[in-house]
């Protein structure tokens, strides 16, 4: 990096290129953690309210909808981020070179782990009292959703960096 363009980091544009990717990553959890959890308990869910009951094979449109959806709202989930990123870097290049790329990225990391943070924590209080003797199967040392929830933000983040770079460089040889 040269000394004109360590001088000249713009640091609103810096962190409006480093939050779009968390808002997108944010809002398409919230359509699709919500569907997560309601098709893991259909019956007690809210898309049972969503069944028109005047409409004969109602709920089979439900069941199709949601298999149509579900595997929308989990692709967007894993390719928004990224889609995002390159989207801004190509409209205003801030992610010019590596460090800021991986500057971003590590911003992502750092809020997706604590949006993990919260979920973990949210996911373990107890609704209702129960005893270990009551689980069917012995319970994992370390849950599951930990590791797969530092792995998916890791190459989240990676995506992040990589396309927000590649948009960034894009639009430089456009110019």
């Amino acid at each position: 990096m040269d000394k004109n363009e360590r001088k000249n980091i713009p640091l609103m544009p810096f962190i409006a290129a480093s939050l779009a990717p968390v808002v997108a990553f944010a809002l398409a959890n919230a359509l699709f953690l919500p569907l997560t959890m309601g098709m893991t308990n259909f019956s007690d869910s809210f898309l049972v309210d969503l069944i028109p009951t005047n409409i004969p094979g109602g709920g089979y449109l439900m069941v199709a909808l949601l298999v149509i959806l579900f595997p929308i709202a989990g692709a967007t989930v894993l390719i928004g981020p990224a889609l995002t990123s390159f989207i801004v870097n190509l409209i205003y290049p801030i992610l010019t070179n590596w460090s800021r790329a991986i500057w971003c990225g590590v911003v992502f990391f750092f809020i997706h782990l604590i949006l993990l943070i919260i979920l973990l924590f949210f996911r373990n209080i107890p609704l209702f009292p129960t005893t270990e003797a009551n689980y069917p199967f012995p319970t994992p040392a370390i849950d599951p959703l930990t590791i797969a929830g530092l792995l998916a933000g890791f190459v989240l983040s990676c995506s992040v960096t990589l396309f927000g770079w590649l948009g960034a460089r894009m639009r430089r040889k456009k110019l």
